[in-house]
């Protein structure tokens, strides 16, 4: 870095067209990248894989915390799935809803994959065998998903303008639904405590007491230290 600016450490040309969406791998050794039609893996020296199989246009895509597995969701409403087998991803499986993919997010054990969609659904998917799970029902889009670690629950949003939560195994409701001013575009749970961010339409972000007994909305400018010490 010089006079206090970035500099580029290296460019690699993906060959995929603009860019929609890019994630380092955990460890922050590889890279992958999607444009509006194709995947690519980069890792260290810039070589690059180019994922096989994807139909149509991409709209999301996640890759599992193990860094084994990529998943991306299309608007046909088709899930593609690949894993890593000796430092290539190969097309496991592939999914299907009933309409577009918005939304894709693997639970901390890498095990589940959860979809939401505009059909109203979220699914959660068995990433070993790629068998159907259970499916949480909305009244309107499913535009966000995410995995809690501490307690472990699937949590949906929904242009209903509500969030869904429910244990992560069964799909049973583990509380009533929170209610949000708007239709939900992101939901990021804690990495430590019960505590979940979620954020929309409405111009705001709301942070979420989880805790069974104290379900109530937080403001922003409050210290986590002051609810969970």
């Amino acid at each position: 870095m010089e006079n206090d600016k970035l500099q580029a450490n290296s460019e690699t040309e993906t060959g995929i067209g603009p860019i929609e969406q890019i994630i380092f791998t955990p460890d922050g050794s590889e890279i992958i990248a999607s444009s509006e039609t194709e995947i690519v893996h980069i890792i260290p020296g810039g070589k690059i894989q180019k994922l096989v199989g994807i139909e149509g246009n991409l709209n999301c895509m996640a890759l599992s915390p193990d860094s084994l597995t990529i998943a991306a969701g299309d608007a046909n409403g088709k899930i593609k799935v690949w894993h890593r087998e000796n430092q290539q991803f190969i097309l496991k499986h592939s999914f299907s809803q009933m309409d577009s993919i918005l939304c894709l997010a693997f639970s901390q054990d890498s095990k589940l994959l959860a979809s939401g969609g505009v059909d109203n659904r979220a699914v959660v998917w068995n990433v070993n065998n790629g068998s159907f799970k259970y499916q949480i029902q909305h009244d309107g889009d499913v535009t966000c998903v995410a995995f809690s670690n501490d307690p472990e629950w699937l949590i949906t949003g929904s242009d209903d303008n509500t969030m869904r939560v429910s244990y992560k195994e069964t799909g049973r409701p583990a509380s009533s639904n929170l209610v949000y001013n708007a239709t939900m575009r992101f939901i990021r749970p804690h990495p430590r405590v019960p505590l979940l961010i979620a954020g929309g339409d409405d111009n705001t972000c709301v942070l979420w007491d989880m805790h069974p007994k104290n379900q109530i909305s937080i403001p922003l400018d409050k210290k986590i230290g002051s609810v969970y010490p």
